[in-house]
């Protein structure tokens, strides 16, 4: 048969609890610069690369409309006159 104990508060000797370490990890990437760079060209690498894309997917759309008007010229032309 298993025993269960009641659950007491840790004590104040014991260390920083959770919050107060992830708080001081957050101060020390805060203070800490040294992969900001990086962080930025990535952030920069990202916008050109959905820049680009939203341009593409104009310019594809255009590119296909003015397609259709050349594929429709290319029918008139080749279509059978009655």
């Amino acid at each position: 048969m298993t025993h269960l104990h009641p659950m007491t508060a840790p004590d104040s000797t014991s260390g920083p609890g959770p919050f107060q370490a992830a708080l001081a990890l957050g101060r020390a990437l805060a203070i800490q610069d040294s992969g900001q760079d990086m962080v930025e060209y990535a952030l920069v690498a990202s916008f050109m690369g959905l820049a680009s894309v939203a341009g593409v997917n104009g310019l594809a759309s255009k590119v296909a409309g003015d397609l259709n008007i050349v594929l429709n010229g290319f029918n008139a032309a080749v279509a059978p006159r009655s």
